[in-house]
């Protein structure tokens, strides 16, 4: 009986690893240039190429990694809430960044496949002036 419970919990861990394997490779790594530096998740990231690498969570929400390709740092924008693109919105892959003075925020990770997704970042007051800055994602060739 307890060889049979351990099987049972082996075998739908294999289960969810090739499922987030799959979720992985399926959506594809991206690229960013990012050209100032900025925060994702309240953590400070500097100027730099980024890798933006999908990853689905254990509770199936979708989740993504934004790793510094030399610096090597980064930061899980975990549980994000997703949004479809209507039909008559250009669904090229992007980053979205909100900015007021000199600061900038990742806000919104588009992907490219008909999905984007909204990262929470800083409550602004009203009187804040902001801006968008919105930074296009390559597909990933190679290391």
């Amino acid at each position: 009986m307890k060889s049979t419970l351990i099987h049972r919990m082996l075998t739908t861990a294999g289960a969810v690893v090739a499922f987030a394997a799959a979720s992985f490779a399926d959506s594809g790594d991206l690229k960013a240039k990012i050209e100032s530096p900025f925060f994702a998740q309240g953590v400070a990231m500097a100027p730099g190429t980024y890798d933006v690498v999908a990853a689905r969570q254990m509770n199936g929400a979708m989740g993504y990694q934004l790793r510094g390709h030399t610096t090597h740092k980064a930061v899980m924008l975990p549980s994000l809430i997703a949004d479809t693109v209507r039909h008559n919105q250009d669904a090229r892959p992007r980053l979205v960044f909100n900015c007021a003075g000199e600061a900038c925020w990742l806000a919104e990770v588009w992907t490219g496949t008909g999905n984007y997704y909204s990262v929470r970042g800083p409550r602004m007051t009203s009187g804040e002036k902001t801006r968008v800055a919105t930074v296009y994602l390559d597909a990933k060739s190679g290391n």
